[in-house]
């Protein structure tokens, strides 16, 4: 099964990232890739086009079992390009990407009251060393003027290890976030996927291993929460619990 880092060059460029299941055939080992995957309020169903690019991602949950809520991803020269957020296939709110050398900025357009599109906020995602090592947010709100910011670091396996949260880009630390992993690929990862409604890209996508805790404090506080997985015998990961849930949520694979 393929860990390298090459997956990480993969999603900086946005293309969604693939495992293989098996290095038993080379010349004919499955390619594998996420068909469903839970979030901490639901679950996402995923199609893809030909060069294995999400295309479609279902939202359902227990007051949306009809899958009501969707995506659409679009794509331009191979990377992400826009993703459109649908209610009842109608676009609500859409994100695009503007890919730099140092940089993927992430602008997020809502409607406002009479209908138009418009610009409400924008993500600054800074790369170095092929990863996302920091980024800034500006809003509408604020005359986009730098309102808060995130810094990550890694360990030597690749993995986000802490991030720091702060207010206003003037050092208040709001929330560090300190992570732990289990060794195997995260479908997350693979599907570029994280739970959070804010930035697109933060750490749950960044890093290639399924995180089993997370640490979170600030001034005066401190609390965790906690995941378990299970795996098949190609250390695919099957299914994801969390410490507050009854039972473990599905992840599902198609391979080809």
């Amino acid at each position: 099964m393929k860990t390298n880092y090459l997956r990480y060059a993969l999603l900086l460029t946005c293309s969604v990232a693939f495992m293989q299941c098996s290095d038993d055939e080379p010349e004919k080992t499955p390619i594998c890739y996420v068909t469903k995957l839970p979030l901490d309020d639901g679950t996402l169903l995923f199609t893809y086009n030909d060069d294995h690019q999400i295309t479609t991602a279902k939202y359902e949950d227990d007051d949306n079992p009809d899958g009501k809520y969707s995506r659409t991803y679009e794509y331009a020269s191979g990377k992400l390009s826009k993703v459109n957020y649908l209610y009842n296939d109608v676009v609500t709110n859409y994100r695009t990407f503007g890919h730099e050398s140092d940089k993927i900025i992430e602008n997020v357009f809502y409607k406002n009251g009479e209908g138009e599109f418009v610009l409400d906020t924008r993500y600054f995602h800074y790369i170095k060393n092929n990863r996302i090592v920091s980024r800034t947010t500006a809003q509408s709100s604020q005359d986009f003027v730098t309102s808060d910011s995130a810094v990550y670091t890694y360990d030597s396996q690749g993995q986000v290890i802490t991030k720091i949260e702060y207010y206003d880009n003037k050092g208040e630390v709001q929330t560090k976030t300190e992570i732990m992993y289990d060794g195997k690929v995260s479908p997350y990862y693979i599907s570029a996927t994280t739970d959070g409604d804010n930035s697109y890209f933060d750490n749950t996508n960044l890093s290639t291993q399924n995180a089993t805790k997370f640490t979170y404090s600030g001034p005066g506080w401190t609390e965790s929460e906690t995941f378990t997985y299970t795996y098949d015998a190609d250390g695919k990961t099957l299914s994801r619990k969390a410490e507050w849930e009854d039972t473990a949520r599905e992840i599902t694979w198609a391979c080809e």
